[in-house]
């Protein structure tokens, strides 16, 4: 595994399809959680969540997510 690889490849294939496609915006917010990237991977579980029709289970990983993000700048 390479988070930071799964996160270059990610952002480029979230570039070329204008951040639109859920599946690649799924895997972009899994790749920058990997990688310690928690307030970015928030910012785009919650794209994702006003963009998918999963809504409510985006929603929690979302929020999740911030409480990583917190969690990390406490320490």
């Amino acid at each position: 595994r390479d988070p930071k690889r799964a996160v270059q490849l990610a952002r480029e294939a979230a570039k070329l399809t204008d951040e639109k496609d859920p599946k690649v915006l799924d895997a972009l917010t899994d790749a920058l959680h990997a990688n310690g990237e928690w307030d970015e991977a928030a910012r785009y579980a919650m794209l994702l969540a006003e963009r998918s029709p999963w809504y409510k289970e985006y929603e929690k990983r979302a929020k999740k997510y911030e409480e990583d993000a917190e969690h990390h700048r406490q320490e």
